[in-house]
């Protein structure tokens, strides 16, 4: 089976969108809640399908688990809603279409972020794999199968 072409934005966007319609009183949800959902379907894909749902790496902080392609676009705010990455991802492609002097790659634009990017000083991150995803699960699974 082939894996998919979805990025963490689409996963993001998704989840906002589904709030709002749920929630339509209180359509903006907090950047570390939407953080820990997209960890949470990146973990549960994992685990159900095999193979991960989005290319993007997730990072465990001292916060909880942060996708760094996510953060760079939301940082400094702390609610957002449907459209927000779509919006931002919109200008930086528009951005890179007409900056002829300093343009952006086509290829997906944070593939190599974790590896150049060092987390803010005061957070103490680790790449979390997908073998420690499906391991995790494993082994509570079979602790609770043995509990009585």
């Amino acid at each position: 089976m082939a894996e998919s072409q979805t990025s963490v934005f689409d996963v993001a966007e998704y989840i906002l969108a589904k709030h709002a319609a749920d929630h339509p009183e209180h359509p903006r949800m907090t950047t570390m809640k939407l953080q820990k959902l997209v960890y949470y379907c990146q973990a549960w894909h994992l685990v159900w399908e095999g193979h991960a749902l989005f290319p993007e790496v997730i990072q465990a902080w001292a916060s909880g688990p942060v996708c760094t392609a996510l953060y760079e676009l939301h940082k400094g705010h702390f609610q957002i809603e449907a459209g927000f990455f779509t919006k931002r991802l919109r200008v930086r492609n528009d951005v890179s279409n007409t900056s002829a002097s300093n343009p952006i790659p086509e290829s997906a634009p944070h593939a190599n972020f974790s590896a150049t990017r060092k987390a803010p000083p005061s957070r103490e991150s680790r790449v979390t794999s997908h073998e420690h995803f499906t391991h995790y699960v494993d082994v509570h699974n079979h602790r609770s199968e043995a509990t009585p």
